[in-house]
């Protein structure tokens, strides 16, 4: 009786993803890809050009699996990228319209990429890294001075053994000079003197001790400089001399810094700047003199938080404004007065916002923008007027739909 249920559940899906095909929705038309919904499909009834649906689900919308390009005015996605076949879990615009990824995919577009690839303003995909061998995911990338440099869980890549790289932004062949971590890389940004800065899980950078965070200058020697927080570095952000950091850490240079602190670049000082979050810290932006971190908190110097908040870059101060998530937040990006916030959440100051929202940065006031997806979104990059997006999610710009349905096959 069991396996003739299960026989049955496959018909119905088969028959349902035959009548969706070209479907629109009251959302908007949208047409010429597939809806799908996120559980099994246990009945279907017709009549006229509407298909009703019952079974276990709670979402529907149209396939657009682990990478997405969206309209950053409307929302709307493009339909025509090319998607990987795993998470992405990183991106960095190329500067030309295009972006570089990373994640756990072996695949995008059809095309066999082991956790890195190159999808240029043509929404093809490179040669990049075509013949690059990475054994763990991606988790940190940057562009700078024509050099892409990645982070992540991988201790291979080619032939070197490494949890990070300087690649050639063209070919995607590592730097064989790199100084190694470690231990894992989950955040890296230029120092602005031709080197780089990185962050994450581990304590050692080329044989000599740097807990969670380094400098590794232009010429790739390992710079002194050495702030010394005691757990690690999960996002940087770099403005003129002073870099920002958040992540698990509690103290820096011996002193208590709850998950957020600054350091100044040359001396590696750590600043009074001290906004005091009672959790991690996963995402870090600016917007003027505001700081946007993003992460696991509920409070902010004592003030109620919910996994986002806008910080004073001077004195650390919180009062901005309060819009809250329902759960964490993993990525941001920040595009003229709009940030982008993408990552565990499912509302957004109330308002539902499935695992990506985005908030007026003066006001605080959520827009009416919401493509939505059917699961997490890790990893958000702006080019221009496009947003590319990454995570672990199957579908976007769908509706929920708690295990009732009807489509108009139209």
């Amino acid at each position: 009786m069991q396996l003739k249920n299960s026989v049955l559940r496959f018909i119905q899906t088969i028959i349902f993803s035959l009548l969706c095909f070209c479907v629109s929705a009251q959302l908007g038309q949208l047409e010429n890809f597939w809806w799908q919904p996120n559980g099994n499909v246990n009945a279907i009834v017709t009549s006229g050009n509407t298909v009703y649906i019952g079974g276990n689900f709670s979402y529907i919308g149209p396939e657009e699996p682990y990478g997405a390009k969206l309209d950053t005015i409307t929302g709307q996605p493009d339909f025509s990228f090319p998607n990987p076949n795993g998470n992405v879990l990183s991106s960095v615009s190329d500067g030309n319209g295009g972006w570089y990824i990373g994640g756990d995919f072996t695949e995008v577009g059809g095309k066999l990429r082991g956790k890195i690839a190159h999808i240029n303003s043509s929404k093809q995909v490179t040669n990049f890294a075509e013949n690059v061998f990475l054994n763990g995911s991606v988790r940190a990338l940057q562009l700078h001075n024509n050099i892409l440099y990645a982070g992540g869980a991988f201790t291979q890549i080619g032939t070197l053994e490494a949890y990070a790289a300087s690649l050639s932004p063209t070919t995607g062949a590592p730097d064989f000079s790199i100084l190694n971590p470690n231990g894992e890389v989950s955040a890296v940004v230029p120092d602005g003197f031709g080197g780089w800065i990185i962050g994450g899980n581990f304590t050692k950078v080329g044989g000599q001790t740097r807990n969670y965070i380094a400098r590794i200058n232009a010429n790739g020697t390992l710079n002194p400089w050495r702030p010394n927080p005691n757990k690690p570095v999960r996002a940087l952000f770099l403005t003129g001399n002073t870099l920002y950091m958040g992540g698990e850490f509690t103290n820096v240079d011996n002193e208590q810094r709850n998950f957020l602190a600054s350091v100044d670049i040359i001396t590696g000082i750590i600043s009074n700047w001290n906004p005091n979050a009672n959790n991690f810290v996963f995402a870090l932006a600016r917007s003027g003199n505001s700081i946007i971190a993003g992460g696991q908190f509920s409070a902010i110097g004592n003030q109620p938080r919910n996994y986002i908040a806008k910080i004073d870059a001077t004195t650390g101060n919180s009062g901005f404004w309060n819009i809250g998530a329902n759960n964490t937040v993993r990525a941001l990006a920040v595009n003229n007065n709009t940030v982008f916030a993408g990552g565990n959440f499912t509302l957004m100051d109330g308002l539902p916002r499935n695992y990506i929202a985005s908030m007026d940065i003066p006001t605080g006031d959520v827009n009416n923008w919401n493509p939505g997806t059917n699961n997490i979104v890790f990893a958000l990059a702006i080019n221009g007027n496009n947003l590319f997006i990454g995570g672990q999610f199957t579908q976007i710009a769908g509706v929920t739909r708690n295990r009732l349905a009807s489509l108009n096959t139209l």
